[in-house]
């Protein structure tokens, strides 16, 4: 094919297209999607990716990097989460033995107290 018919050719091509989209303005719902062609050694881009395989396989790597740090930061709170519950729990075990102290002592003095009242005659023994 020569220079002068790939132009005319062409030229029809574009008008045909052209008027085909005219006929089908306002009625496609498919968006037009442009490729970019290779630039400075990268592949070709896509909707998704401006310089190819590459750049996803850094965004990737990207995501990994923030994922580990995530999961070390996570394990840390984890970690600071038990710490906190082991000291809770022993601090409540630890109020416990004293609410249990207590007991102890009330029911020592209610009963010393009810013996008293007793020897003087201020209550009957039941």
């Amino acid at each position: 094919m020569t220079k002068s018919k790939a132009s005319s050719s062409g030229g029809g091509d574009a008008k045909r297209a052209k008027k085909t989209h005219e006929k089908a303005a306002g009625t496609s719902s498919i968006a037009a999607v442009t490729l970019v062609p290779a630039s400075r050694g990268h592949e070709a881009s896509d909707p998704v990716s401006p310089f190819g395989e590459a750049a996803v396989h850094l965004s990737i790597k990207k995501k990994l990097e923030e994922a580990e740090a995530d999961l070390v930061k996570m394990k840390e709170l984890h970690a600071g989460a038990v710490k906190q519950k082991e000291d809770s729990d022993r601090k409540a075990e630890e109020l416990q033995e004293h609410l249990e102290a207590i007991k102890g002592a009330l029911r020592l003095s209610f009963t010393s107290l009810h013996q008293t009242a007793i020897g003087l005659g201020i209550v009957t023994e039941s």
